[in-house]
């Protein structure tokens, strides 16, 4: 039996069945086709209806390199950094890219 592929996982309780709306569980996600470009073809069956359907989905590979120079936090978030966050959120106005340094932010003015 082939090994299961990670991504079908990250699928389980996102994808919804189109007859009761009730989310596909684990065993009720496989995939049935494959093509070079990506693209997947996953056989879905609902465990409340047993409704079957088929789903296409696009799966890529991406690998992202971090700077040594940059410490990645592995704590989980804690109350007192959501507390921070709010507080530097509250009176921004600016775009993401102001937010993240990436370009220029608009001061509240008043």
């Amino acid at each position: 039996m082939a090994e299961r592929p990670a991504w079908l996982d990250e699928l389980t309780g996102l994808v919804r069945c189109l007859t009761c709306c009730g989310r596909y569980e684990r065993e009720g996600l496989s995939v049935v086709g494959e093509r070079d470009d990506g693209y997947r073809l996953v056989r879905c069956i609902c465990r409340i209806c047993a409704s079957e359907s088929m789903a296409t989905v696009f799966v890529r590979e991406v690998t992202i390199s971090v700077s040594p120079s940059i410490s990645v936090r592995a704590l989980p978030l804690t109350e007192d950094d959501v507390l921070r966050a709010h507080e530097i959120l509250r009176h921004y106005r600016g775009n993401i890219d102001g937010l993240f340094g990436a370009g220029r932010s608009r001061e509240r003015r008043g």
